[in-house]
């Protein structure tokens, strides 16, 4: 029996790509080698461009958002597509996986949220739909206890839901543009929205404003919260990136590092570090405490539109427009490995599976993942 709107992956492939791979140690002759690694793709032409990407809590599944209006989930470990769901009307910018694990909620163009079972027994995979919102959903985000779902929308609101009850407990207004970024501090006591320029941090259970962000003179195109959530990075189109302390607003650090936008930026695990990269081509460490600069990184050929760090704090990944992604030493700033076989701009990187290995969206409507493990054998 079929189920509307739902079905397992017909056309879905895990390729070997052909890529390419360049060591540091080999710039200087320019010499590089094939670099086979795993794709998650489809056959399907019309197959969307990836709007969003979460990677489950343990790294067993990744969920996109498309648009062409699906929700797709892949396994990480044989790159075959899990479930595909089609219920949205039209594209969805937003997905998020529950902290169990077991849900995830995706946000759409059509103003809705939807709920799925990752699990489900039929594979229908919707459980419910949280409607409120007028336009569309650019945001949706768990509470790390899973209690309380937040979505940030067109209409220039946060909402805040109860994803097990399915209901509205919260509508938080403040903002006067779309909500572009959001997020839920550690200890589910605080959220963090941006647009524009502007930042706000509300009280989670009581849905009131706590402080503003309110420095930035451009854009505000990439946020972080520090892993123990007493910090925020900023990264903006006025070319710097700001640090603030979640409980009063105030801005801690000024970083002045690029000349152009930052579109990415990143706290190291021990949160005493962050990173920067800028639609100049150049990504940069600095303290997070300070603003002491650590590290330029430089040998970008194209603006970075994605960063991560390993969860050990050795390395660094960077994601650039070009569609190249490189690998880099955390220490001393040097480039380990650069990865080609995008066709499309990179627009995220998350280490995966202990570290071994890296998993990359682009626009060119794949998933990739590179060994790490592999290519540290040989630098």
């Amino acid at each position: 029996m079929s189920h509307p709107g739902s079905h397992r992956a017909s056309g879905a492939r895990s390729l070997i790509g052909e890529g390419q791979c360049l060591l540091g140690k080999d710039m200087a002759t320019d010499e590089s080698f094939g670099w086979p690694h795993m794709m998650l793709s489809e056959d399907d032409l019309e197959a969307g461009t990836i709007s969003s990407i979460a990677l489950a809590p343990g790294g067993e599944f990744v969920a996109t958002g498309s648009d062409d209006s699906a929700v797709r989930v892949w396994s990480v470990k044989t790159g075959q597509l899990f479930r595909k769901w089609q219920a949205h009307e039209d594209s969805v910018w937003t997905v998020a996986f529950s902290p169990s694990g077991t849900q995830v909620a995706s946000g759409s163009a059509d103003a809705s949220i939807i709920l799925w079972d990752l699990h489900s027994a039929t594979g229908a995979g919707e459980v419910g739909r949280l409607k409120g919102h007028d336009l569309d959903v650019w945001q949706v985000a768990y509470s790390p206890d899973g209690s309380m779902l937040a979505s940030g929308a067109g209409d220039n609101t946060v909402m805040v839901w109860d994803p097990q009850g399915q209901a509205l407990l919260h509508t938080l207004r403040g903002h006067t543009t779309q909500i572009i970024h959001l997020a839920f501090t550690a200890d589910n006591t605080r959220i963090v929205s941006c647009a524009e320029a502007r930042g706000i941090v509300w009280d989670a259970v009581s849905g009131m404003p706590i402080a503003a962000l309110e420095d930035h003179t451009g854009s505000i195109w990439s946020m972080a919260l520090s892993h123990a959530g007493d910090r925020i990075i900023t990264g903006s189109e006025d070319h710097t990136a700001r640090i603030w302390d979640t409980a009063t607003g105030q801005e801690l650090v000024r970083i002045h590092e690029h000349m152009g936008p930052i579109w990415a930026v990143a706290f190291s695990p021990d949160d005493e570090e962050v990173v920067t990269g800028s639609y100049d081509s150049t990504l940069a460490t600095n303290d997070s405490w300070s603003g002491e600069r650590r590290q330029v990184f430089s040998e970008n050929p194209g603006p970075i539109d994605a960063l991560a760090y390993s969860s050990n704090g050795k390395f660094i990944a960077s994601g650039a427009a070009d569609g190249n992604v490189k690998l880099w030493s955390r220490r001393d700033g040097s480039m380990l490995a650069e990865f080609s076989g995008h066709e499309d701009k990179c627009k995220s990187a998350t280490f995966i599976n202990g570290n071994k290995d890296l998993l990359t969206s682009s626009d060119d409507r794949s998933l990739r993942v590179w060994s790490v493990q592999d290519v540290l054998r040989l630098v």
